[in-house]
């Protein structure tokens, strides 16, 4: 029988948000591996980092880092992640997937995708979208976003630390002020909190097969599924990599997971890396942390 989403809670005073506990997280679980052992902590620096040292140590694949709040969350580019107690579903999940090397740049994209997927479950009516290369956005604003690291030996993987980043709780005003118009949270967007374990669950069922796929076929079978959410598409845009700036029209994702680039001429050019916004309108410039 199929998990059913995390429930919302019922309209009235905030409660503080339920504390993804193991136990609370596995009793949900539909997974043959993720999230079958959980680790849960209450602070910590980075659960990248910590789940790291865990994958050094030898831990297998499927375990997974959460805690309550970060004080040093990573994203892209040396940016910080916002993740205080009690609002953000912050989650390391330890992979240690048997692919080429070169195939590991689309996992961000899957995750993002797995992401949406349980966002749009959520009996709320969601409309997330997907933003090149790792973050998910809702209602025109950053939801979340994902930081994977890898780890090679020989000219193979030996892990993956999938980082995925959720803000879930906290209204407009728990916001820093230069994330208050740039970012959201699923309380900021339905008017309720949420049940981050439930969520965490929902995720973890959610990624697993799709992850499974992914490892077989890479991310062809899902490139229609992130057209359709696909925020940049057919948007003007600069890159920017370091000191160079691209600029085009997004034209879609490669079967590897970078950007097609349109060129004033119409040629297409392939971009791998970079940190895309929008090149003219009310929005552009405008970057949410990642």
């Amino acid at each position: 029988m199929r998990e059913p989403p995390p429930t919302r809670r019922r309209t009235g005073p905030a409660r503080p948000p339920e504390r993804p506990w193991p136990a609370e997280v596995q009793s949900r679980l539909t997974t043959a591996c993720l999230g079958r052992s959980l680790i849960w902590l209450p602070a910590v620096d980075s659960t990248n980092r910590r789940l790291a040292e865990e994958a050094d140590a030898g831990a297998p694949e499927g375990l997974v880092v959460a805690a309550d709040g970060q004080t040093a969350g990573r994203g892209r580019l040396d940016h910080t992640w916002w993740s205080p107690p009690g609002f953000t579903l912050a989650v390391s999940i330890l992979l240690r997937p048997a692919v080429p090397l070169d195939q590991v740049a689309s996992l961000a994209l899957l995750l993002g995708l797995a992401v949406r997927r349980t966002l749009q479950a959520l009996p709320a009516g969601l409309a997330p979208q997907l933003k090149w290369p790792n973050d998910v956005w809702l209602n025109g604003r950053k939801v979340g976003g994902i930081l994977c690291d890898m780890r090679t030996e020989s000219g193979r993987i030996r892990h993956v630390t999938a980082g995925i980043g959720v803000n879930v709780n906290g209204a407009r005003q728990d916001f820093p002020p230069d994330l208050r118009d740039t970012a959201t949270s699923l309380q900021r967007a339905t008017g309720n909190p949420w049940n981050r374990a439930a969520l965490l669950a929902a995720l973890l069922n959610t990624l697993e097969p799709v992850y499974r796929i992914w490892e077989r076929e890479g991310l062809a079978p899902f490139l229609a599924e992130w057209r359709a959410a696909d925020l940049l598409l057919g948007r003007d845009l600069v890159i920017e990599q370091g000191a160079r700036r691209l600029v085009g029209r997004a034209d879609g994702i490669e079967p590897g997971g970078a950007l097609r680039l349109k060129q004033d001429n119409g040629e297409i050019q392939i971009v791998h890396a970079g940190d895309a916004h929008l090149r003219s309108g009310a929005e552009s410039g405008r970057k949410a942390r990642s």
